[in-house]
């Protein structure tokens, strides 16, 4: 490291984090007391550098910019709410199946479910009806419903 970049490390501590560790009240955590600025050695001296920070209080920053690092790439996944949307499936005839997705469905109509956002497809069929088919795009946190009203085959 250059002898101005080590020059500029030391009067950023001296400027930027003992100022902002004084006014936050943390220098009594950090250290018994925090050097001013008169008693840090000027760069380059042969005096010995005052007492380092505690080292449990290293490993809580480190473990707390471990768990911001973590939660905020992983906070996405678990944010379901924000992903989902609801599908209301209603069907004539009440004893008509209801498959979503290649999926049968068991729930009887109208069916509510909370659902992926995206393209699912909808069918519903009945002994003697003829078959319904959709094709529904489920937008996230909106909800989208599906009339499924059978025709009588021979009518």
């Amino acid at each position: 490291m250059a002898p101005h970049n080590k020059l500029k490390r030391a009067n950023s501590i001296k400027t930027i984090v003992i100022p902002l560790l004084r006014v936050t009240g943390l220098h009594r955590m950090v250290s018994d007391r925090v050097p001013t600025d008169k008693e840090l050695p000027a760069a380059g001296s042969d005096e010995p550098a005052p007492a380092p920070l505690r080292p449990w209080l290293w490993a809580l920053v480190g473990a707390f910019g471990a768990a911001f690092a973590v939660a905020a790439v992983f906070a996405p996944r678990f944010n379901h709410r924000a992903e989902k949307g609801f599908l209301v499936v209603k069907v004539s005839p009440a004893q008509a199946s209801i498959t979503l997705d290649g999926q049968r469905q068991l729930d009887p109509s109208p069916l509510v479910l909370s659902l992926p956002a995206g393209l699912h497809e909808v069918d519903v069929e009945a002994p003697g009806f003829t078959m319904f088919h959709a094709q529904v795009v489920v937008e996230a946190g909106s909800q989208e419903t599906v009339n499924a009203d059978l025709v009588v085959l021979g009518k």
